[in-house]
C-alpha cells in the first residue's frame, strides 16, 4: 500500500468511500466553502481509490511521520445527516488520554482543523464539546436542549452554495484559506 502524501502545511483529508459520487461532491462543497467569517480548513484532499475502505489503523500506519491529524471521508461521512467526517488524532498522548477519533459535521471542519493546526485549542476541547453521538457540531449549532445531530429540534443552518469556480475535489486537491 502506498504511503499518504506529505502535505506542506495542510491537513490530509482522505476519501475512503467511493460508493456515491454525488454525496462526495456534497462533502467537497461543504469543506471548500468558507463560512460566514471567511474561515476555511487548510486541506490536502486525497481522492484516490487506492485508499478505498481502509481502516483507521491502516490509514494511521500510512500517515507521514509528523502528522498529528487525519480527516477521513468514509461511508458514514457520505451517508449520515450533516456529513460527519472522521477526525483521527495521531498524537499518541492525546489519543490515549482523550480518545483517538471524533466526528465533525463537514461545514464545521474548519473550526477543528484551524484551531488545532494553529494550536489555539486542544484536542480535548473538541472531544468534550461533541454531542451525545460523538459528533462536533460547532459552537453555533446547538439549539437549547439539543445534544445530538439526530435531535430534530430546529437550528439555524447556513445554505451551502454550489462549488465556486476553481474549487472542488480532484485526485489531490489543496484547499487553503489563502485565496
Amino acid at each position: 500500500m502506498k504511503r499518504l502524501p506529505k502535505p506542506d502545511d495542510e491537513t490530509l483529508l482522505i476519501r475512503t468511500d467511493f460508493s456515491d459520487e454525488e454525496a462526495w461532491q456534497a462533502v467537497c462543497t461543504a469543506i471548500t466553502t468558507p463560512n460566514e467569517d471567511e474561515f476555511l480548513a487548510d486541506l490536502h484532499i486525497v481522492d484516490d481509490p487506492a485508499y478505498r475502505d481502509l481502516t483507521v489503523d491502516e490509514l494511521a500506519s500510512l500517515a507521514p511521520e509528523d502528522e498529528y491529524l487525519l480527516i477521513v471521508a468514509d461511508r458514514t461521512a457520505l451517508t449520515a445527516p450533516g456529513m460527519p467526517l472522521l477526525v483521527l488524532q495521531l498524537d499518541e498522548e492525546d489519543a490515549q488520554e482523550h480518545g483517538r477519533d471524533l466526528r465533525v459535521v463537514a461545514e464545521e471542519l474548519w473550526g477543528i482543523e484551524n484551531n488545532l493546526r494553529l494550536a489555539n485549542m486542544d484536542w480535548w476541547e473538541f472531544v468534550d464539546s461533541a454531542d451525545d453521538d460523538g459528533v462536533f457540531l460547532g459552537e453555533s449549532r446547538f439549539a437549547p436542549g439539543r445534544r445530538s445531530l439526530t435531535d430534530r429540534r430546529p437550528v439555524a443552518r447556513r445554505t451551502v452554495p454550489e462549488v465556486p469556480a476553481g474549487r472542488g475535489c480532484g485526485p489531490e486537491t489543496v484547499v487553503t484559506g489563502d485565496r
